[in-house]
């Protein structure tokens, strides 16, 4: 991968970096199916040039964190939908970026492990990571969220405090914020 990053141009060295920077969940988990839930956790760190066995170590660790500790050496065709969730949420998580980008992060799982992993999503801020999510299911997003936005036909129709979804200039935003049946949407 380093020689590979060498043979770049500036502009895709740059990008590199920057993604380097961020941890991604994707929606539908993006695991890889020929390797272990281990092998997917520890696949990013091992792209950046981390050593394997510090690589496999963090991973079994970001796999306990998510309760899935006793499924290392299974594939991904074997899990649930919630297992799936849960393992591409420790593979976006062991990078310890500065950056983490959520898309989805609760979809499909139930509201024991949906509020497990929220607390796995938000722990980065602790470190002064910026976390960023994606979803619908705002009732169970917005009330850990210090900012929200909403995105409709490419434009950006809000952006604030979470506190003013419901009051928000577009009827659009405050439909969706309500859950509203009367309005645009």
């Amino acid at each position: 991968l380093v020689a590979a990053v060498h043979r770049l141009s500036a502009d895709e060295r740059a990008l590199f970096e920057v993604r380097s920077r961020i941890g991604m969940l994707f929606q539908g988990g993006a695991l890889f199916d020929g390797k272990s839930v281990l092998e997917n956790v520890a696949f990013p760190l091992l792209r950046r040039g981390v050593q394997r066995s510090e690589a496999r170590a963090r991973a079994r660790a970001e796999l306990e964190a998510v309760g899935l500790a006793h499924a290392l050496d299974v594939y991904p065709d074997a899990l649930s939908g919630g297992m799936l969730k849960r393992a591409a949420v420790a593979r976006a998580r062991v990078v310890r970026a500065p950056v983490c980008l959520w898309d989805e992060p609760t979809a499909g799982l139930d509201p024991v492990n949906a509020q497990r992993i929220l607390d796995l999503v938000e722990a980065p801020r602790h470190r002064g990571a910026a976390a960023i999510a994606v979803g619908h299911e705002l009732s169970t997003l917005l009330p850990r969220c210090q900012r929200a936005a909403m995105l409709m036909d490419g434009a950006c129709l809000y952006q604030g405090p979470v506190s003013g979804l419901v009051e928000a200039d577009h009827p659009a935003v405050r439909q969706f914020a309500t859950g509203g049946l009367e309005g645009p949407l």
